[in-house]
């Protein structure tokens, strides 16, 4: 769900260069986040609360709070990402 979630919104824009980029870096980092991701279930749960506000913003027509909600689950992916590199050091 997760995939399908980010892939609507890439397709959406209709954006090839954007389809493009992300397209390279999803085969890039799929397997590692898929690894992690599976033993953090409340990553999943906060990722999938995430999701929610940003497809409510879109269906809502309302771009800007979608843009919002969109940089703050790229920084929560981030930083999540980040310290789990951290602890492995």
């Amino acid at each position: 769900m997760n995939t399908k979630f980010h892939e609507g919104i890439v397709q959406a824009s209709r954006n090839p260069f954007l389809i493009k980029m992300i397209g390279e870096i999803r085969g890039i980092n799929s397997l590692y986040r898929m690894a992690i991701l599976k033993r953090d279930v409340l990553r999943i749960k906060s990722a999938a609360e995430e999701h929610l506000k940003i497809f409510e913003a879109i269906i809502n027509g309302d771009g800007e709070k979608a843009r919002e909600y969109m940089k703050e689950h790229i920084v929560s992916d981030y930083n999540y990402y980040t310290s789990i590199y951290r602890e492995r050091e």
